[in-house]
């Protein structure tokens, strides 16, 4: 199935289809979708960060809400770009992963939310799926 991500119509906000091999790499690619839908631009010369992520959830359509909610938080906190994003393992709904980023000069789309509309994630043989809103 390998991995991806690709912007699909909706009819107010913006919608993610993401699929991947497995559960960590789906959040990472829902996360990387969202980023590169936001376009943020990160100060030249402005410090680096990472900052360790553990979340937990009672289920996994939650846990990649609370993931994606944690870096708009992070960025609007922070006035950050996030540039890199891992999510090194998902185990009984623990979520354990790295942020970076740096300040930000500039951040082209504001996402408000992270929405649960609609919001399944699918397993098949061949790997995971899911779709998910962004209010804009």
């Amino acid at each position: 199935m390998s991995h991806g991500w690709q912007e699909v119509d909706h009819t107010a906000d913006v919608a993610l289809r993401v699929w991947a091999d497995s559960l960590p790499d789906l959040f990472s690619q829902a996360a990387s979708g969202m980023l590169v839908l936001m376009g943020g631009e990160p100060e030249p010369h402005g410090p680096h960060f990472d900052r360790p992520v553990r979340l937990t959830a009672p289920d996994a359509e939650t846990l990649l809400v609370d993931w994606l909610t944690y870096i708009l938080t992070l960025m609007e906190h922070e006035n950050a770009v996030v540039t890199r994003v891992s999510v090194s393992q998902i185990e009984n709904l623990h979520l354990s992963g790295v942020v970076s980023g740096q300040p930000a000069l500039a951040i082209r789309t504001d996402i408000k939310a992270v929405t649960y509309h609609n919001l399944a994630i699918r397993h098949s043989f061949a790997g995971f799926e899911t779709t998910i809103v962004l209010d804009v």
